[in-house]
């Protein structure tokens, strides 16, 4: 019973198999060369042709068993690898197919037809001799690959009706010298012209609202940029080496990471009104930028942005700008700008580790004149420093923060409450300044000395703690061996410990006012000959 079920299933599929593929047979036919399938009763698409024919000139209708049909598609792969030289494409279609014309080693030219509306992923991918293609007055889609690596392709010009050209569609079109896009286009998809290195110009519509990471990536000879986004992805422009015009508008909100990384020959930056962020490593090593002017919306310059620019000598607010909004700078953001001097009206909240390290900087009072955080390391290694205010906003120091500023002698230290935050995973040294400085002005309206804050200012030989100070902090002035003489104002009510440890202390006059010396406060203090203690204390920590 079971055998017998079984030889009428498999007599069925048999059966079935030759159903379709008469039913294939009977749709597919071929008229003057050309291959076609049956869609409707009144058109078919083209699904290939012979292999010999050099000058392939696609019937708009054609006439089979005494039925007309009109012409609409291009069938997947139907030309692919053939050895056509020439296409004209009729105003019946609408639509090329994927992989339609793909490896064609010899297509030199295609003439599209007016009724074109799309042409579908890889439908002219890799076919190297191809130089000449009119597109469609109707076009509205040019599909993902449509056209990379068509490396003799030099013009493109894409019509008003495109609205959507797909990723990667012209990338390593390498001789492609210029392109023009008038269409309602919205989005630059990713790669779409990466790799075109012989790019020179660009003219996009105002249309286009955003560049998709790796757009324009190492087109190497792409010379000026127009359009005016909202976004730029990352890589967009990355290792176009000889791009020095951009006209982008003011329509810019964001720059993304790596977007101009490279890019050599810019030498001046306007940044537009409304861009308010600047990513990671987006103008890192553009070794030929020398001057920047932003507008008042820039809240955000993240980290590494426009590291190792090193012919950077400015970064300057507009001078018509009037206010200034808070800003972070971010890690390393400008870092080895070794000719970087001026940061006019920058006065950004938090300054990121290493944000300035090794700049030429001489001043940095528009940078943290209303500065809340300093990172470590923030300025190590700006030499040119001599003099450096702490302003009053400052709530958080970070070790290192001054570390290797070789000529800085003075600090102005004018923060009210602010707390030095260690990580010895990142910065294992303690100390926030150089050890050079000689003279420290602590402001009247500083109430607490932070720990560690002054460690290891072995150039300070005194120091006055103004009435305000209610604390001094631990190891505030560890290690200042040089430190013989301080003079502590009457509000302290406590001392840290080893807030004066290993100083270079003769003599010390506690006042009345202090309450609780922490344990090793004086210690290894070996010039310490008299101490004085206020008749207030209640406890003093061992050693």
């Amino acid at each position: 019973m079971k055998n017998c079920i079984l030889r009428i299933a498999v007599t069925s599929l048999l059966l079935l198999g030759a159903g379709l593929a008469a039913f294939a047979d009977e749709n597919d036919f071929t008229v003057n060369g050309f291959n076609y399938r049956i869609l409707t009763e009144e058109t078919v698409t083209l699904t290939g042709c012979r292999d010999n024919m050099y000058n392939a000139i696609i019937p708009e209708t054609i006439s089979y068993n005494g039925q007309n049909y009109s012409v609409t598609e291009i069938d997947y792969s139907a030309f692919s690898e053939k050895k056509v030289i020439y296409c004209t494409i009729p105003n019946s279609v609408t639509k090329i197919r994927m992989s339609a014309f793909k490896s064609c080693p010899d297509l030199v030219q295609v003439i599209m037809g007016n009724s074109l509306l799309e042409i579908e992923t890889s439908a002219f991918e890799a076919c190297p001799k191809l130089t000449d293609v009119t597109l469609s007055s109707s076009l509205t889609t040019i599909g993902t690959s449509a056209f990379s690596q068509c490396s003799s392709l030099e013009y493109i010009n894409i019509p008003k009706s495109v609205t959507a050209i797909g990723p990667a569609a012209f990338t390593r079109c390498s001789n492609l010298k210029s392109i023009r896009i008038d269409g309602a286009v919205t989005k630059i998809e990713y790669s779409t012209f990466s790799g075109c290195s012989n790019l020179s110009a660009v003219i996009l519509p105002s249309s286009v609202e955003e560049i998709e990471y790796n757009a324009f990536v190492d087109c190497t000879n792409l010379n000026s940029i127009t359009f005016s986004p909202k976004i730029i992805g990352s890589y967009a422009f990355a290792g176009c080496e000889n791009l020095k015009v951009i006209n982008w508008g003011d329509c810019l909100e964001e720059i993304g990471e790596y977007a101009f990384r490279k890019c050599n020959s810019i030498q001046n930056l306007e940044l537009p009104q409304n861009l308010q962020k600047i990513g990671k490593r987006a103008f890192e090593e553009c070794n030929n930028l020398a001057t920047v002017s932003y507008k008042e919306n820039l809240s955000e310059v993240e980290e590494y942005a426009f590291c190792r620019c090193r012919n950077l000598t400015s970064f300057d607010l507009s001078p018509e700008v009037h206010v200034s909004a808070p800003k972070t700078i971010g890690y390393a953001a400008f870092a080895n700008c070794n000719k970087l001097a001026s940061t006019h009206r920058l006065n950004a909240g938090v300054i990121g580790g290493a944000a300035f390290a090794g700049c030429d900087l001489t001043s940095l009072k528009d940078i943290i004149t209303d500065a809340t955080t300093l990172i470590g390391a923030a300025f190590s290694g700006c030499t040119k420093l001599t003099s450096v205010t702490i302003p009053r906003g400052v709530t958080q120091i970070n070790p290192g923060a001054f570390i290797n500023c070789d000529n800085l002698t003075e600090v102005i230290f004018e923060a009210e409450k602010c707390t030095v935050i260690s990580n010895s995973a990142i910065y294992p040294s303690k100390a926030v300044f150089s050890p050079g400085i000689t003279k420290l002005t602590i402001g009247n309206q500083v109430t607490q000395i932070p720990e560690c804050i002054f460690y290891g200012c072995t150039g300070l030989t005194s120091v006055d703690i103004p009435e305000s100070v209610t604390e001094i902090g631990a190891s505030a002035f560890n290690s200042c061996s040089n430190l013989a003489s301080v003079s502590i104002g009457n509000s302290v009510e406590s001392i840290g410990t080893r807030a004066f440890y290993s100083s270079g202390l003769i003599s010390i006059n506690i006042p009345d006012s202090v309450k609780k010396i922490e344990m090793e406060a004086f210690m290894n203090c070996r010039n310490l000959k008299s101490i004085s203690i206020g008749r207030s204390v209640e406890s003093i920590g061992r050693d």
